[in-house]
């Protein structure tokens, strides 16, 4: 059993629960967890690409350190894995990143709009207006 077995089944957990939401349909999506430092080596948990969250295992959660290279897995880790290695190293106090493809986001970016601080908590964790990104391919450097 792996030593991340706990950290990838949560992962997994997170996945499966985004699309029984519906935040997410088919294999859109993905979810990835900072792991502990190994070796001096930044590490995290995401799931792997194109995949039905309902058939995975924690086993099929991929384990990869911050230059995208796996360490454990024989998937393929998300399309959007330097998407969240780059949230990582931007914002060392993230734990975890949760891409979800919601109807109400979706809408909003459509729409071209940000969205504005309206909640207190928004504002303390997220830093304030959340802002809309230019439209590009799925696991492009744009």
């Amino acid at each position: 059993m792996s030593k991340w077995w706990e950290e990838k089944k949560l992962v997994l957990d997170t996945a499966r629960k985004m699309a029984e939401k519906g935040l997410v349909v088919g294999t859109s999506g993905n979810v990835s967890l900072r792991l502990a430092p190994e070796e001096g080596r930044e590490l995290l948990a995401i799931t792997p690409t194109s995949r039905y969250y309902d058939l995975l295992t924690p086993d099929d959660i991929q384990v990869i350190d911050f230059e995208a290279e796996p360490v454990e897995g024989n998937l393929p880790p998300s399309v959007e894995t330097m998407m969240h290695i780059g949230i990582y190293q931007a914002r060392k106090n993230i734990k975890a990143v949760i891409h979800t493809h919601s109807v109400y986001a979706s809408a909003i970016a459509v729409a071209g709009f940000d969205i504005p601080p309206t909640l207190d908590d928004q504002v303390t964790f997220i830093g304030g207006e959340i802002k809309l990104a230019k439209h590009a391919l799925a696991g492009s450097q744009e």
